[in-house]
C-alpha cells in the first residue's frame, strides 16, 4: 500500500485533500494541453492518492455528526463528502492486469 509522505503525515485535512484531489486528478484526466505544466502520473501515484485519500476520510469522519442536520455542515466540508468518488475513479484506473478485478471491486464499493 501507498505511505503518506512524512512531510504530509501531520497535515490538516484541507491540505491533504489538496494533495489527494491533484494526484488524483492527473491519474484519471492526464492532460496534454499543459504542454508539460504538470508531470504525467508515476506507477506509485495510485498507491499515494489512496493512502491520502483513506486518511482523508478517517479525518472527514470528524467534520460530520450523525446528530448533524444538513444545514448544521459547514459549507466547506462538503467537499469532503466527494473522498468516495475520488477513491472510486483512482481505483478504476488500474492497469496491473492481475490486480485489475479487484481494483474494480474497490472502486464499485466506492462509486
Amino acid at each position: 500500500e501507498g505511505q503518506i509522505p512524512a512531510s504530509l503525515a501531520g497535515a490538516p485535512l484541507k491540505v491533504l485533500f489538496a494533495r489527494a484531489r491533484d494526484i488524483s486528478n492527473r491519474i484519471v484526466s492526464p492532460s496534454t494541453e499543459d504542454c508539460g505544466a504538470s508531470p504525467p502520473p508515476s506507477p506509485g501515484d495510485s498507491k499515494l492518492a489512496l493512502a491520502l485519500l483513506a486518511k482523508c476520510g478517517e479525518l472527514a469522519e470528524e467534520c460530520f455528526s450523525s446528530n448533524e442536520t444538513v444545514q448544521d455542515a459547514n459549507t466547506s466540508d462538503l467537499e469532503y463528502l466527494m473522498i468516495p468518488f475520488h477513491q472510486g475513479q483512482v481505483a478504476a484506473q488500474c492497469s496491473d492486469i492481475d490486480k485489475r478485478g479487484d481494483a474494480l471491486k474497490a472502486a464499485a464499493a466506492h462509486l
